[in-house]
């Protein structure tokens, strides 16, 4: 393993008007901010440089693209592609996209839509061939629908995927699906009526990939690569699993929250539509102007105006039919959305106006590094949001810090798994092996037994008293119960 605390970081940068933005640049540089400012902590606005904080949270590299007036105005990355190697970045190097994938074959399945090949409101199953999503009593009294599963409103199950090392055994997007040996996700069904709340999941945007495969009778990598990576001109990107050797030779290795390197490099992604993107900052800009021209009509766009304007327009918990959202005054102004696959943190955000960023790390720990870059960058840039924050907080009583601290723990698949949670100096520390947590927390607000923490990057933990007056802590949406809970 590499101490990352001596990762030798180097910076390349490419871009058309260099001279006009050297200034800004230079200031993201050297004037990070943290995203959450704590009310009256000792140095809560404090500024750092890029590079200590690379450092401090041992991510080996950085890669970004920035938008102004509706085109890329600058790339650059800082750092390297392997903290064992130390080759260096540079703004073609490819970063896995996780999670972000989905605003993109969310985009796909609505040129679906408009080809006809798809309805919003039709039950799903109507388009499904190879598998079916299994029927209960809540999908019979409303069936799943393809605006329900890109809103994240169908009440479909499983969060999110950890993926699979290289030299494990691959399952296909249907054994995922129904969760058999080869597996490591619980099967995708549906537990909730769909279309009473939101809930995310990555299970049901892999229903949509089944089903955008079975109207066309194309695999899913090349129906994103004819309908949208092609005509956006995205040529650093593909949905392909495992990834291309042709695309193998200038990629960012995943690291772990210590510095290490992920087993085998990377992860892949057999739930394609869910997380197999591997793409540029740059890249990812390019898919971003392409939903700007077709938000505005333009001709050569790749979605009509109304249906783009359906994408971007709120269903519950501020989400659109694929992105999440910026709504001000009941109106859309940008949309955005993170990506945390193994060994890879990532974030987009586009504003209606033509300005945004993409922020690409090949790191389990970047998502702080993200908040503290994306809120300079709404500093230096004068974005509606983003823009950092002061938070207040309080200290926990003495009764609050015995129902709230300890070893908790979560069962999953005959596996228990411990998050531990102390708390010394009015600081909550929380600690998950199976989760990537920036310590540490505050306590910011309490409504009867429920308490919310807060880091520096505005991530939140929700700690409770369930029915048998145990307590949980919900991190990510996974809940952890402490077996020895303090009666109430």
């Amino acid at each position: 393993m590499v101490d990352t605390h001596t990762v030798k970081y180097s910076a390349s940068i490419s871009t058309p008007n260099q001279t006009d933005r050297c200034q800004k640049t230079r200031e993201l540089e050297q004037a990070l901010v943290t995203l959450v400012q704590f009310e009256g902590l000792l140095g809560a606005d404090e500024k750092f440089s890029l590079l200590d904080r690379m450092a401090h949270y041992k991510i080996p590299g950085v890669s970004m693209a920035l938008i102004e007036s509706g085109e890329i105005a600058w790339a650059k990355t800082w750092g390297v592609k392997n903290a064992e190697q130390q080759t260096d970045l540079s703004p073609d190097t490819l970063f896995q996209a996780a999670s972000i994938s989905k605003k993109v074959a969310a985009f796909a399945a609505l040129q679906l839509v408009e080809a006809g090949d798809l309805r919003l409101d039709k039950p799903i199953n109507q388009y499904l061939k190879c598998w079916q999503l299994p029927e209960n009593d809540l999908t019979r009294q409303q069936p799943v629908t393809l605006a329900q599963l890109l809103s994240h409103t169908a009440g479909t199950t499983v969060h999110g995927f950890r993926g699979y090392a290289q030299s494990e055994v691959q399952p296909s997007a249907i054994q995922i699906l129904e969760g058999n040996e080869s597996a490591v996700s619980d099967p995708v069904m549906v537990d909730t009526l769909p279309g009473t709340q939101f809930r995310y999941s990555g299970g049901g945007t892999t229903v949509v990939q089944m089903a955008m495969e079975d109207v066309t009778g194309k695999p899913f990598s090349q129906i994103l690569h004819e309908q949208v990576l092609q005509p956006s001109g995205m040529t650093r990107s593909t949905f392909e699993n495992p990834l291309p050797e042709t695309f193998q030779q200038d990629v960012a290795c995943g690291h772990l929250a210590g510095g290490q390197l992920v087993p085998d490099k990377w992860h892949n992604y057999p739930m394609q539509a869910a997380a197999s993107l591997w793409c540029t900052p740059s890249d990812l800009v390019k898919f971003s102007l392409a939903v700007l021209r077709s938000c505005l009509g333009e001709e050569d766009a790749l979605l009509s105006k109304t249906l783009c304007d359906q994408y971007l327009s709120e269903h519950k918990n501020v989400w659109g039919l694929g992105p999440r959202l910026f709504i001000q005054n009941g109106k859309t102004i940008g949309f955005h959305h993170g990506g945390a696959n193994e060994g890879y943190r990532c974030n987009s955000v586009t504003f209606l106006d033509g300005r945004g960023a993409v922020v690409m790390t090949n790191s389990d720990q970047g998502d702080a590094l993200l908040g503290e870059i994306m809120a300079t960058l709404a500093t230096l840039y004068d974005w509606p949001e983003c823009q950092p924050k002061e938070q207040k907080w309080r200290p926990l009583s003495a009764d609050d810090q015995a129902q709230l601290t300890g070893v908790f723990t979560l069962m999953h698949e005959d596996e228990a798994y411990e998050a531990h949670v102390s708390y010394q100096d009015q600081e909550l520390d929380i600690r998950c092996p199976i989760i990537t947590l920036t310590n540490p927390f505050y306590y910011i607000e309490q409504n009867g037994d429920n308490w919310v923490a807060m880091n520096s990057s505005g991530a939140k933990v929700q700690f409770s008293i369930n029915d048998q007056g145990e307590s949980v802590v919900m991190i990510f949406g996974n809940t952890f119960i402490r077996q020895e809970s303090v009666k109430k």
